[in-house]
């Protein structure tokens, strides 16, 4: 029998960055919504929380 094995970095906390606001509606799974033509609500926070801690770097 052939085992696999996941291999994964350790994660480490960076205080001086901005890791973003949860909503208790990021748990629903079930719950699609409307049809976004601009994507993922989800996504979007995520990439402007990035942007964020990048225009906070600079």
């Amino acid at each position: 029998m052939i085992e696999k094995f996941q291999i994964t970095k350790e994660y480490k906390v960076d205080p001086r960055t901005f890791g973003g606001l949860i909503y208790p509606s990021d748990f629903n799974t079930d719950y699609r919504g409307k049809r976004n033509q601009t994507g993922s609500p989800i996504a979007r926070r995520i990439a402007q929380d990035q942007n964020f801690d990048k225009g906070c770097k600079r």
